[in-house]
């Protein structure tokens, strides 16, 4: 009987480890994707950069985006340890990777990444500006003068 308990449970460990593995490379290729460097290129020009940890447009200050992809790159490493001790977890941790890869995407993000904010380097200021605001007013970008 508790070689059946083992073997459930590693296989559930190994099973969460390359689920893990995979949601980790997901999200570093997702913080090294050309789109994402294209998009904070335009956005520094507003002093503002895409957040991956909180979905959203942040301040830009000194160091802001290497904490940001350090906190993404942990909060993905902590969400792994939840499937690493039952079957019952691996499950939970399924269903969390999945639905964070593929259904997690608020509309703010999906128009920000199919607009040219992500895809054209050679935006001005007032073109950034004045798409930042057709994207979504939001209350806590301010556009600072350069």
């Amino acid at each position: 009987m508790i070689e059946v308990i083992v073997g459930v449970w590693l296989t559930s460990f190994f099973l969460s480890m390359i689920v893990v593995g995979f949601n980790f490379y997901f999200t570093y290729q997702r913080l090294q994707s050309d789109q994402l460097k294209i998009l904070n290129e335009n956005l520094a020009k507003t002093n503002l950069f895409w957040s991956n940890s909180h979905g959203d447009f942040s301040p830009l200050t000194s160091g802001a985006v290497e904490n940001d992809r350090i906190k993404t790159l942990r909060n993905t490493a902590l969400m792994g340890l939840l499937g690493l001790g039952s079957l019952p977890g691996f499950v939970f941790l399924l269903i969390i990777v999945l639905s964070l890869n593929i259904l997690a995407r608020s509309r703010k993000e999906v128009a920000t990444f199919d607009s040219a904010l992500a895809k054209d380097r050679n935006l001005e200021r007032g073109e950034v500006e004045s798409m930042l605001l057709v994207l979504g007013p939001d209350q806590n970008i301010k556009f600072d003068a350069l």
